[in-house]
């Protein structure tokens, strides 16, 4: 294994400053990579050397306060130091999962979601934050009725618990009298789980992505993977790096020129494409089709299959003529 840098450092959070005192976060960093955890104690800005990151030593609670703080400094040294000896990566994330006391074989799905909710009250709106807490009411639900159980183990999750989970909200059914949940919805439930699962695979508390053969086709799955990697993609933690549709457009123009193809292409018609040619003419149901895309009437999708039957019409019209000029 190469030689790692490794350091501690502990810093004030200035954006949760309250009555002139800050609270104090432990700066673990490992290479170039680095995280903080709260070490739950707070300390009067006047009071603080961020050069040496301690507390200025003019006071008992102080020295008391130093002193706790070089605690916290030897258990994060003797995590690192565990993690060497075991031949494992002494990440950040690691550092502070120890710390925590979040122990990758111990790390349950209940326990990843209220992890998630507890560290995004101050990166999220109300709004959206409110929006996970009922995800976690249905995914607690769920593991009630269809395993009989509270909680599930992060290393117990596949493919089969993820399409079980969507069927189980789509055949919800309200007690309070609401509708029945619409496709939207349930894939907003479906979208809030993927993006806590990818949190616990950054944090090392689960080794494979459970959503990886989730709805994916191989070529769409290729590209994904192409891109998984991009800058910009780990930035705005995306699946790609994302532009303008503006621009996008602009430049599926110019591959149709490069192409010679007079029809005007639009990112739009990626959805036509994918509803006709790559399912409803391979044989996918109606039903799926129009779950896949979005659509709250299978009516709409209906129009799709419209198309395909002018141009099954339109095939044999050519078919009968070649067979009458032979």
């Amino acid at each position: 294994m190469n030689k790692t840098t490794f350091g501690i450092h502990f810093v004030l959070r200035m954006n949760k400053i309250i009555n002139g005192i800050a609270p104090i976060y432990a700066r673990i960093t490992v290479d170039s990579k680095r995280c903080e955890v709260s070490v739950k104690s707070k300390i009067a800005l006047e009071n603080w050397n961020s050069g040496k990151g301690m507390a200025k030593s003019n006071l008992i609670e102080n020295k008391q306060l130093n002193s706790y703080l070089e605690q916290i400094r030897t258990m994060m040294v003797q995590y690192y130091q565990e993690l060497v000896l075991r031949k494992q990566v002494p990440t950040p994330e690691a550092i502070k999962n120890k710390f925590l006391g979040l122990e990758v074989s111990d790390m349950t799905l209940c326990k990843l979601i209220e992890y998630h909710n507890l560290n995004s009250k101050e990166t999220l709106s109300w709004g959206t934050l409110k929006n996970y807490f009922t995800t976690q009411k249905y995914i607690e639900m769920f593991l009630k009725e269809k395993y009989r159980t509270s909680d599930i183990h992060l290393a117990s999750l596949n493919y089969k618990f993820l399409a079980e989970f969507e069927y189980f909200l789509r055949q919800h059914s309200p007690v309070d009298h609401q509708r029945p949940m619409e496709n939207n919805t349930v894939m907003k439930h479906i979208e809030r789980l993927k993006k806590m699962i990818k949190m616990a695979i950054r944090y090392e508390w689960l080794e494979k992505d459970p959503f990886i053969a989730f709805p994916i086709l191989p070529v769409a799955l290729e590209i994904i993977n192409k891109y998984k990697n991009d800058p910009r993609s780990i930035v705005k933690n995306s699946l790609f790096p994302n532009i303008s549709n503006q621009k996008l457009n602009s430049y599926l123009k110019e591959i149709a020129d490069i192409c010679e193809i007079s029809k005007n292409m639009t990112f739009h018609l990626a959805r036509h494409t994918f509803a006709t040619t790559v399912t409803l003419t391979n044989g996918v149901p109606i039903e799926s089709v129009s779950k896949m895309l979005g659509h709250s009437k299978i009516s709409t999708t209906q129009i799709y299959a419209k198309v395909i039957e002018k141009k099954v019409g339109e095939d044999m019209k050519k078919l009968k003529e070649r067979l009458k000029q032979r």
